[in-house]
């Protein structure tokens, strides 16, 4: 009641610990080992989506949310698109690019 809108930093620490801690229990309870190849990319992926998290929280308080989360989502498809291409040499067909680009095209008109 003092502070209007300041739980939302403690919030989102407290949640991503908690969702922290079920993963790693449920990781530990089936014993399987990660691939060794994918665990490079797992740290930075990890720090990516937290910066991410962080600067739509910061964001949020500047921007509309009508803006913002469209964009968030039009950025975060984009980044996973130059991910795939650039880091996993993945191959799209031009139905796959169709798929993305309906998808943001989507974003956009629902907006």
């Amino acid at each position: 009641m003092a502070f209007p809108g300041k739980y939302i930093i403690e919030f989102t620490l407290v949640s991503f610990g908690l969702i922290f801690l079920v993963f790693a229990l449920v990781a530990l309870a089936k014993k399987e080992t990660p691939d060794r190849p994918s665990l490079k990319y797992a740290f930075p992926a990890g720090i990516a989506m937290g910066l991410m998290n962080f600067i739509t929280l910061a964001l949020s308080a500047h921007m509309d949310a009508s803006v913002l989360f469209p964009l968030v989502t039009i950025f975060s498809s984009i980044f996973n698109l130059t991910a795939s291409v650039v880091l996993f040499k993945e191959k799209f067909t031009p139905l796959k690019l169709a798929g993305i680009a309906l998808g943001i095209v989507s974003v956009i008109l629902i907006k």
